[in-house]
């Protein structure tokens, strides 16, 4: 259940830098992922687990003076309610995005990079399960278009990359 939450919020944070195409400036491609959106998908707290709904509302707000998207939402999947914050910094002069999701129920966070690549990004990351202590590599990748955007996530297991979750969302 907290992988499940932790995958699920981490998917809508990224998600929502990815509303412009891959031509844009960074800060141009953050500023246009500024506004509400609508997700729905699919879930899984592992690749043999079964998939549970997702449905997700975002409100993102992008500070120019600094850079940085915030986002604020929530996810709801059958039985419970999660809300997400975080945020997304644009590249300084690495051409690698940054972020920063925090679950305000506790759950955690997650600290992820991500590069651009024509219309897709593609995120890493390492999640940390409270309870068993083990540790999970992950990847996310965003593949977009003006007004819509499509997540991919995978968890990585002995070199093998499996889907675990894909979400859709529009303006």
């Amino acid at each position: 259940m907290i992988r499940v939450r932790t995958l699920c919020a981490a998917m809508i944070v990224w998600s929502l830098a990815m509303a412009l195409t891959g031509n844009a400036g960074a800060a141009d491609f953050l500023s246009g992922a500024a506004g509400a959106w609508t997700g729905s998908g699919t879930a899984r707290a592992s690749p043999d687990a079964a998939e549970e709904p997702l449905r997700c509302r975002i409100e993102n707000t992008y500070d120019e003076r600094t850079g940085r998207l915030s986002i604020e939402g929530r996810c709801a999947a059958p039985g419970r309610i999660i809300k997400i914050q975080g945020h997304i910094q644009a590249p300084q002069t690495d051409h690698i995005y940054s972020a920063r999701w925090v679950n305000p129920q506790g759950v955690g966070s997650i600290t992820m990079r991500g590069r651009a690549d024509k219309d897709a990004i593609r995120f890493d990351y390492v999640t940390k399960d409270a309870d068993s202590g083990e540790r999970t590599k992950g990847i996310m990748v965003w593949h977009f278009k003006t007004d819509s955007l499509t997540i991919d996530n995978y968890i990585v297991s002995g070199g093998r990359a499996e889907l675990i979750g894909n979400t859709q969302f529009s303006r």
